[in-house]
């Protein structure tokens, strides 16, 4: 996987779960419509939780280990 770090805006729930609301991608800020799916990500270059997530009317994923939060640079966020 070819990632890059973001930086994520989430919220936390009462279980303590990671709840991504928007995300930094270059200089815009793209709002998360929707959490669709969370899981622990499979992609063997990866470990920690793999969000699908809804942005700009389409899905994409993130990642996040421990505090950090990446993409897939091949899923690019519309500008």
């Amino acid at each position: 996987m070819n990632k890059k770090k973001i930086d994520v805006i989430y919220r936390e729930n009462d279980d303590g779960q990671h709840i991504p609301v928007s995300i930094k991608w270059g200089n815009k800020v793209h709002d998360v419509e929707r959490v669709l799916h969370s899981c622990r990500s499979i992609n063997g270059a990866y470990t920690g939780r793999r969000y699908t997530v809804v942005i700009g009317g389409e899905e994409k994923y993130l990642y996040r280990d421990g505090d950090e939060w990446y993409v897939d640079l091949f899923q690019e966020v519309a500008p």
